[in-house]
Formats: C-alpha cells, sequence, structure tokens
C-alpha cells in the first residue's frame, strides 16, 4: 500500500488524460511514480497489475527498473528471483 500525497491528486489528473486512465488508476499511478521517484535507480521494483489497468504505462516503468507483472505467481516469482526470498 502507497500513501497518496496532495501532489499526487494533481499529477494524477494528467497521468489519466496522458495514458487515458481512469480517476482511480490514476491516481494509484501517481503514488507508484511518486514510490519510485524515491527510490535508488537500479534498485528492482515491480507493479501488479492483475486487471491490466496500466497497460500503457509500462514504457514509463521500465527506465525507472520497474516491471509490470500481470499475476500474483509472476510477482511471487519475480520476488524469489530478484531477492532470492522464498515463502
Amino acid at each position: 500500500m502507497l500513501p497518496s500525497t496532495p501532489a499526487d491528486l494533481v499529477g494524477s489528473l494528467a497521468y489519466a488524460q496522458d495514458f487515458d486512465l481512469r480517476a482511480q488508476d490514476a491516481i494509484i499511478y501517481a503514488a507508484v511514480i511518486h514510490d519510485l521517484q524515491q527510490r535508488p535507480p537500479e534498485e528492482p521494483k515491480c507493479l501488479l497489475d492483475r486487471d491490466r489497468h496500466f497497460q500503457a504505462v509500462e514504457p514509463e516503468l521500465e527506465p525507472r527498473n520497474c516491471r509490470l507483472i500481470g499475476s500474483f505467481d509472476g510477482a511471487l516469482d519475480f520476488i524469489h528471483r530478484t531477492w532470492g526470498i522464498h515463502a
């Protein structure tokens, strides 16, 4: 869960328009971008998008070392491969 800031809410307006996102998805995306900007660029990251709402932003995530993943199994596999964490 990522917190949303007032700046995220303002930024979400542009994301909604630029990427044709629904308002709630644009707010989530703004919070994700804010979080990505706070993390080291070389750190591997992922965004779980089970419902395929964020396909349009995938090219924006790649330069931030963030992979768009479409399933819980895929996200778990990413965690296992990236950090060697096993349940």
